[in-house]
């Protein structure tokens, strides 16, 4: 088969765990796109920042995080697109034993409730050392 440079080579790409998780969002027909699920960790992250930074202003509070969440979906949605990533990882992830629905969502719900609980767990234990 001859190669065309304008045509992607799904093999040039290196799969990780995110990426899968993008695919999981994306193309498993989840309530939530792919760079939402990707960006769910710095949730509570910023709410804890903007609580200790900012103070007890619940429009702050509210607002902030999640002005950077949508900023950061963003970007992760257009590095996806832009470097056609999406695509590759479509096609390298539809085709495993991964892909399964049965194997899926129960990762994306294990993903979803760690990154929202376990940094809250860590900066209420160790969150006065990090300011």
């Amino acid at each position: 088969m001859r190669y065309d440079k304008n045509q992607l080579r799904y093999d040039d790409f290196c799969y990780t765990f995110f990426d899968y998780i993008y695919f999981i969002g994306e193309f498993k027909n989840m309530r939530m796109t792919g760079p939402v699920l990707l960006s769910t960790p710095c949730i509570p992250v910023l709410i804890f920042f903007c609580h200790e930074v900012i103070g007890n202003g619940t429009f702050h509070l509210l607002l902030l995080p999640l002005l950077f969440f949508f900023g950061v979906c963003f970007l992760v949605g257009r590095f996806y697109r832009r470097h056609n990533r999406r695509m590759a990882v479509r096609h390298h992830f539809i085709t495993s034993p991964w892909s399964k629905s049965y194997i899926a969502i129960p990762i994306a719900l294990l993903w979803y409730l760690l990154s929202m609980i376990l940094p809250l767990i860590i900066l209420g234990k160790w969150g006065g050392f990090l300011l």
